[in-house]
C-alpha cells in the first residue's frame, strides 16, 4: 500500500508519520476478522461523527473561520492588516496566481483536517477491508475536504504573508503549516486518541504551544482578545443607562454558567421581555477548551472535566446510555422510568442523534431556534430571529432571567443534598470522610449562594 515507498528506507520521523496506528490484524481466521470487524466500524463510525460535528455543522464552521483569523494574528501578522492579506489571498485563490501554485505544489494544503483526519481513516479501513468501501463514506472525505478549505485559506494567507517579507519557500511554507495545523505530523499517541478517545486531540496538541509562544513573544495580542468581553459590557452598561448598581444587581442575578465564565459579556439591546442578553465568545477562540478546563478545576466541575477535555466516543457513549439510561457525562437521565416505551424510544432516539449528528440540526440547536422564531420557551422568553440567525454563525445569544436564575440555584441546591445524603448514609464510609464531606457541602452551598 506504499508504492514506491514499499520497502524502501526513510527516516524514523517519516516512518513513524507514515505507517498507520493500528490496521487491523493480517493473520487469517474467525477472531482476526471478528476483530477487524468491529476496529472497521468503530474507525468508520468515528470518521463519520468528526465530519457531522465540523463539516455538516454551520457553527462550526463560522468558528474555525474566526479561530483561523486569531490564530494568524498571533503568529505575528498585526491585526489592521489582516483585511489586506486576507484580500489577497482571495485574489491568489481566485487566479490561480503564484503564491498559490507554490503553496499547492509545496504540500500546504495536504495536511489539512480533511486529508489528514478523515482520508487518511477511511484509507486505512478500505486498506485492511482489502476492498473498495462505499461511496457515502468516500463522500465523508469529501466533505472534510470541503471544511479544510477554511484551514487553506489561512495557511495560504501566512505563506503570501511570509514570501513578500523575503522568506524562501521552504521558510514560508514552515510558517503557513506551523500556525494553522499541519494535521498529519502528530505523534503517534495523539493519532490513536483522536481515533478511539479523543476525537479531537490533534487541535490541542497544536495549539498548545502556539499559544504559549505567542504569550512569551506577543503577549498583547492574546490579551487584547481577552478584554473584548469587558469593552463589550462597559458598551452596555453605557447603551443600556445601567449605573454600577444597577451592573452589581444584575451580576447577582444571573445564572452561575454566567457568573462563572469570564467570556460572557452582555449586548447593548435587550429582549422582547426586557431582559438583558449575553453571548458567549469563548468558542471563537484557540484557547477555548484550557478556559473551560481551568474553569472545570477552579470551581471543582470534576464531572463537566472529561467532556471539556475533549474525551468521548460516540459509540461507548451510546453503550453506557443504553445500560444505564444516563448520559456518561451529565449523570442526566435520558427518560423517565415512567415514561411509556414509545416515549422512552423517541428520547433514546434523540440522545443518540445529539451524539452524533450536526449541533445546529438538534432541538436546541440553530434549526430548533429557527422554528421556534416568535415562540416563547419555558421560561417565558421569546425566541427573536436574530437569536436564530446568530446561532447557525455560532452565537449563542441568551437573556436569562431571575425565574431561571432561581430554578438553577434550586436544582444545584437539589444536587447537593442528594450526594451529602448519600455519603452520611453509607456505613462504609468513615466518620472522618463524613466530616469533610460536610465541610465540602458548605463550601459548595456558600458558593452557589453568594452574592
Amino acid at each position: 500500500s506504499y508504492g514506491e515507498l514499499a520497502g524502501a528506507v526513510v527516516k524514523k520521523a517519516i516512518a513513524r508519520d507514515l505507517q498507520p496506528v493500528f490496521s487491523g490484524f493480517a493473520e487469517k481466521g474467525a477472531v482476526s476478522k471478528l476483530v477487524n470487524t468491529i476496529i472497521n466500524i468503530e474507525s468508520k463510525g468515528m470518521a463519520a461523527f468528526k465530519v457531522a460535528k465540523t463539516a455538516l455543522n454551520p457553527p462550526t464552521m463560522a468558528r474555525n473561520a474566526i479561530s483561523g483569523f486569531v490564530q494568524n494574528n498571533m503568529s505575528g501578522i498585526p491585526i489592521w492588516e489582516m483585511p489586506v492579506w486576507m484580500t489577497k489571498t482571495a485574489l491568489e485563490i481566485k487566479n490561480k496566481g503564484k503564491y498559490y501554485v507554490q503553496a499547492k505544489r509545496n504540500g500546504a494544503f495536504k495536511t489539512n483536517f480533511g486529508e489528514a483526519e478523515i482520508a487518511e481513516v477511511l484509507d486505512t479501513v478500505k486498506n485492511m477491508q482489502n476492498k473498495t468501501y462505499p461511496d457515502i463514506l468516500g463522500g465523508l472525505s469529501k466533505l472534510g475536504k470541503y471544511y479544510s478549505k477554511i484551514d487553506d485559506f489561512y495557511k495560504l494567507m501566512k505563506f503570501i504573508e511570509q514570501r513578500e517579507g523575503g522568506a524562501s519557500i521552504g521558510k514560508a511554507i514552515m510558517e503557513a503549516q506551523k500556525w494553522n495545523m499541519d494535521y498529519s505530523l502528530a505523534h503517534p499517541a495523539v493519532k490513536l486518541a483522536r481515533r478511539h478517545v479523543v476525537p479531537f486531540a490533534s487541535y490541542t496538541y497544536k495549539i498548545a504551544p502556539l499559544i504559549a509562544e505567542s504569550l512569551a513573544k506577543r503577549p498583547w495580542v492574546i490579551a487584547k482578545y481577552a478584554a473584548i468581553p469587558y469593552l463589550m459590557a462597559e458598551a452596555a452598561k453605557s447603551s443600556l443607562n445601567l449605573t454600577d448598581d444597577d451592573w452589581e444587581k444584575l451580576k447577582k442575578m444571573l445564572p452561575l454558567f454566567i457568573r462563572q465564565n469570564q467570556t460572557v459579556t452582555p449586548l447593548p439591546w435587550k429582549s422582547p421581555e426586557g431582559h438583558v442578553q449575553w453571548i458567549n465568545l469563548e468558542y471563537f477562540f484557540p484557547w477555548q477548551q484550557f478556559n473551560a478546563i481551568a474553569r472545570d478545576a477552579y470551581y471543582k466541575k470534576y464531572t463537566e472535566l472529561p467532556s471539556d477535555m475533549g474525551i468521548g466516543n460516540p459509540f461507548m457513549d451510546a453503550y453506557f446510555a443504553t445500560r444505564t439510561g444516563k448520559d456518561i457525562f451529565t449523570k442526566q437521565d435520558i427518560y423517565n422510568e415512567l415514561d411509556t416505551p414509545t416515549e422512552k424510544a423517541l428520547k433514546a432516539s434523540e440522545f443518540i442523534w445529539n451524539k452524533w449528528g450536526p449541533g445546529a440540526f438538534q432541538r436546541y440547536g440553530a434549526l430548533g431556534y429557527t422554528a421556534s422564531i416568535g415562540k416563547k420557551d419555558k421560561y417565558g422568553r421569546t425566541i427573536t430571529p436574530a437569536q436564530a440567525i446568530g446561532r447557525w454563525g455560532g452565537v449563542n445569544i441568551i437573556a436569562p432571567t431571575p425565574i431561571q436564575a432561581a430554578k438553577e440555584l434550586q436544582f444545584k441546591k437539589m444536587e447537593l443534598d442528594i450526594s451529602l445524603n448519600k455519603i452520611l448514609k453509607d456505613p462504609t464510609i468513615s466518620t472522618e470522610k463524613k466530616k469533610q464531606t460536610v465541610k465540602e457541602y458548605l463550601e459548595r452551598t456558600k458558593e452557589l449562594t453568594r452574592r
